[in-house]
């Protein structure tokens, strides 16, 4: 589908879904759309929102002021970018009439139509789009706590990690070994552990010789996995090794002191260990029964767009029309 079509689409089903709605104030104010979350979905949507229907009125509640993109985060652990170059103010999303409120949404009350912020106060929506953003399932593996992921940084969530795994890789010596452990299940940006490690031995090419890139990985396959291990083999050759579960990819354990990860096939010490761990759905999501499954397989469920009164808009105009109705969504959908 083309884009001028697709946005034709998404308009009109904006439009159509926007009349529609009985808003409770419809006659009297401007409809509200309060957007719970400003990352790359929250602050997506809310100024897709401004951009097809001008005339309601979207807040987007987050409490953090400046957001350090995950996208492009790699590049950063490259010396490619620097951190300042993929860190963004809320200026933009105010400058295309968004309302933005530095604060949390920690309960929904959908039967009054509002939303309990952190700060103690209350905000009223006619509807609500809950973009959570994750979770980060620490203990798994075991071993991997908030103090452990200090010295295996997961680089997961832009920001401090990141830096901190740029930092480390400075550290490697010629002829030392990094490792990417991979979860299982539903993540954040799939393809990004690959992009990863591809960027990781590009900056090992240029500043090393001798190094060597373990990725332990938890899944059978990873997308775009032919493109990937051609590209390694042309550019990289004999420098970065996946392995699946079969092969030992499933970290069981680490030893943060030794640095030296736990698989079935035994110990392997590393001299830069970059842990990712699985995933959830964020905080506003669970505490309002938004998501379900458990651990590395939770998705925000059906509910967010299927409840009477809270509705995610892009996803029902555009993905939810078609053949992946009803699937279980990534995390950062």
């Amino acid at each position: 589908m083309g884009v001028t079509r697709r946005r034709d689409l998404l308009r009109a089903g904006l439009m159509a879904a926007a009349a529609a709605m009985p808003w409770r104030t419809r006659a009297a104010s401007t409809p509200r759309v309060v957007v719970a979350g400003g990352g790359f979905a929250g602050a997506g949507c809310a100024l897709a929102l401004r951009r097809l229907a001008p005339g309601i009125d979207v807040t987007v509640v987050d409490p953090h002021p400046r957001y350090v993109t995950c996208p492009m985060s790699n590049a950063v652990i490259a010396e490619l970018r620097s951190l300042e170059s993929i860190t963004v103010t809320r200026a933009g999303i105010e400058r295309a009439g968004v309302r933005y409120l530095e604060d949390s949404v920690t309960g929904i009350e959908a039967g009054k139509n509002l939303v309990r912020l952190l700060k103690g106060n209350a905000l009223a929506y006619d509807r609500l789009v809950v973009a959570p953003g994750i979770r980060l399932l620490y203990g798994q593996p075991e071993g991997y706590d908030q103090a452990a992921a200090l010295q295996m940084p997961h680089a997961w969530e832009g920001g401090p990690s990141t830096r901190l795994l740029a930092r480390y890789l400075k550290t490697v010596p010629d002829g030392g070994t990094v490792a990417i452990s991979v979860p299982a299940g539903l993540m954040r940006c799939p393809p990004g552990p690959y992009e990863r490690a591809s960027l990781i031995a590009y900056w090992l090419k240029t500043h090393r010789t001798r190094c060597k890139i373990l990725i332990f990985d938890s899944n059978n396959h990873f997308p775009r996995q032919d493109a990937f291990s051609a590209s390694w083999a042309e550019l990289y050759p004999g420098m970065i090794e996946w392995m699946p579960p079969a092969e030992g990819g499933t970290v069981t354990r680490v030893d943060v002191a030794s640095r030296t990860l736990y698989s079935a096939t035994g110990a392997h010490r590393v001299s830069l260990a970059n842990i990712i761990p699985p995933q959830a759905p964020g905080l506003v999501a669970q505490l309002n029964d938004l998501s379900s499954g458990h651990g590395g397989g939770e998705t925000v469920t059906q509910a967010i767009a299927q409840s009477a009164d809270i509705y995610a808009f892009l996803a029902e105009n555009l993905d939810m029309q078609g053949p992946g109705r009803g699937r279980p969504r990534p995390k950062a959908w």
